[in-house]
């Protein structure tokens, strides 16, 4: 969310949105994509705030896996979804 904050980026739009997330796990131990998305849950909402939308906008995710990198990381993309009006 710092991030999102620091960068000045403000979607502000009522269209609706896509958001993409991409994990780049730690190590290579199971995980279940469904439990990370839910519990990034508080991060999307503060980040959708932050840059002047509600989360009730996504209408698509997509959620996938990265590479292995130390310390892991989540990639977060939210775009306007093409045909909304």
């Amino acid at each position: 969310m710092i991030l999102a904050m620091e960068s000045g980026v403000v979607l502000n739009t009522t269209d609706d949105l896509w958001l993409a997330l991409r994990f780049l796990s730690p190590n290579r131990r199971r995980r279940d994509l469904d439990n990370l998305l839910s519990s990034l849950k508080p991060a999307i909402d503060s980040i959708c705030q932050v840059v002047g939308v509600d989360d009730s906008q996504i209408r698509r995710i997509t959620l996938e896996w990265g590479d292995v990198v130390a310390d892991g990381q989540v990639e977060l993309r939210l775009d306007v979804l093409n045909g909304s009006s």
